[in-house]
């Protein structure tokens, strides 16, 4: 099933709401979605309630939470709060006792606070799986982070990084379970049963990105 995980909504840098990201999701034909709000569940939160109204598509709990080394994205198979720590390994050990999965975002890509290469090959424990292709990253760090995975043998993923609707779906990870769900997704991952879809950016996706990005600069 594909499964968008890295997406983003007003609850920190995104231009749609919650409810309008599940939309986007449902009508892009995916099984599952995480919103990966900066720092924070609650974009997770509300867009889980608003899947229940809506159907369509499952929500997964989640957050893109910026570690000491750089960011992390954080899967889980429940509701859980914003009470994570920042040291890369405690946020492990955090998510571990809760159920969830950490998978080292935009992997080398210093601008978007990606952690750095070197750090995910010293401690490629800390890591479930390594996001070797997101579509908001220039394609060349999304190829170093491919060798990084083939080397360390790690589960690679791939996702939209969805700051505005047109980039919701664009590279959604291949998830191998029959169980449409936040568990199931979750604990797909954690056996290393996905892998990444390679998308790229639409016209429309490029000037939604260039206007959001402006809009942002100004306001």
């Amino acid at each position: 099933m594909l499964v968008e995980l890295h997406s983003h909504t007003t609850v920190s840098d995104g231009f749609q709401t919650p409810m309008e990201i599940v939309k986007i999701a449902a009508k892009a034909g995916l099984a599952a979605i995480a919103v990966t709000d900066h720092d924070t569940f609650r974009g997770s939160s509300l867009a889980k309630r608003a899947a229940k109204l809506l159907g369509g598509v499952a929500v997964i709990p989640a957050a893109e939470v910026r570690s000491e080394w750089g960011d992390v994205v954080v899967l889980c198979s429940n509701d859980v709060s914003d009470d994570f720590p920042r040291a890369i390994e405690e946020l492990r050990e955090w998510a571990v006792e809760r159920g969830c999965v950490t998978i080292a975002a935009h992997p080398g890509y210093s601008r978007y606070h990606g952690i750095p290469l070197d750090a995910i090959r010293r401690a490629a424990s800390l890591f479930d799986a390594i996001e070797v292709w997101n579509a908001y990253t220039p394609p060349h760090f999304n190829f170093m982070a491919i060798r990084l995975a083939e080397d360390l043998n790690h589960t690679p993923v791939s996702g939209s990084d969805a700051h505005v609707p047109s980039m919701v779906g664009v590279a959604p990870a291949l998830v191998d379970s029959d169980n449409e769900s936040a568990e199931g997704v979750v604990e797909a991952i954690a056996k290393g049963r996905a892998r990444p879809t390679i998308g790229f950016p639409g016209l429309r996706a490029i000037l939604e990105n260039i206007g959001w990005s402006l809009y942002r600069i100004i306001e």
